[in-house]
């Protein structure tokens, strides 16, 4: 989804409910999926909402699919997962989302701080991420997008 069409799915959404989720601020988009700060009992959270193209190009149900597979996670922890909180299809707006962890401001991506990284902590980054793609292979998971 490009930034126009995500701006513009931001303001159709600021301040309604997603099973009962709250939009709020945006904090990003990708090719599949808009990315929300949202509130709920006032609990923070990022909120996923997917792409309503994408989903009608490949199916509601191979996106809820999608979805399921990540509620797995639902209820663990890892040090480099983002924690998984809510997810699925909202009854009243028929979005399908997902719910996890908000990492809070300040966060940058592997691309954006790449060239000032020491040679020496990559290795530690690849072990960082090794080991959070292990702990998803232990429960018959893969990570299909990882990020930096």
């Amino acid at each position: 989804m490009d930034k126009v069409r995500a701006n513009r799915f931001f303001e159709e959404l600021r301040n309604k409910e997603i099973d009962g989720w709250t939009v709020k601020d945006p904090l990003g988009n990708g090719k599949s999926a808009v990315l929300f700060r949202a509130e709920k009992g006032g609990y923070s959270a990022a909120l996923k909402i997917f792409d309503p193209e994408l989903i009608e190009r490949f199916g509601k149900d191979v996106q809820l699919e999608r979805v399921n597979r990540e509620l797995v996670l639902k209820g663990h922890n890892h040090d480099g997962l983002v924690r998984i909180i809510d997810g699925g299809q909202c009854e009243k707006t028929k979005h399908i989302y997902v719910v996890m962890e908000c990492l809070g401001d300040g966060w940058t991506t592997l691309a954006e701080c790449i060239e000032d990284t020491p040679r020496s902590a990559i290795a530690h980054t690849i072990r960082q991420v090794a080991d959070a793609a292990r702990y998803l292979e232990t429960r018959n998971l893969v990570h299909r997008d990882i990020k930096p």
